[in-house]
């Protein structure tokens, strides 16, 4: 999938994916108000991608156990996960292969009581060579 987001899903709906490229130059998801399923899945990230996720407004991300394999040298922008607005992202058992060391950029990014559960695996579990930020409720755990 390409374009500046890569998938956009709006206004209630629900997207299962499986196995899809991601391209574009913004968001390879960007979700207001609805919710994206990939658990189980592998997704691949190209190069020119500046964010994993944008989740605004009660939008929902449930990739649990997904694989996310990242393309040369990808830089975030405001954060891999950029959340705000009581946003969800379940990533409990979600890995990321490919070429992680040449990620670069801030983790994540949660405002307005947005939450990033991770299933404890920690803020490095994320790609990024910054540490994420939290503001107005956000929380990372």
């Amino acid at each position: 999938m390409t374009g500046a987001d890569a998938l956009k899903v709006e206004s209630g709906a629900a997207v299962t994916l499986a196995d899809i490229h991601f391209e574009g130059s913004g968001a390879a998801l960007s979700l207001e108000s609805a919710e994206v399923s990939c658990a189980d899945q592998a997704l691949v990230l190209g190069s020119n991608l500046t964010a994993l996720a944008h989740l605004r407004g009660h939008a929902r991300l449930l990739a649990e156990d997904c694989t996310f394999s990242l393309g040369l040298g990808v830089a975030w922008n405001t954060g891999a996960l950029d959340l705000s607005g009581f946003c969800h992202a379940a990533l409990t058992g979600a890995s990321f292969t490919g070429d992680t060391a040449g990620c670069t950029g801030p983790r994540y990014a949660l405002a307005q009581n947005a939450i990033l559960d991770s299933g404890g695996a920690g803020s490095s579990s994320l790609p990024g060579t910054l540490a994420g930020t939290t503001e107005s409720g956000g929380q990372y755990l």
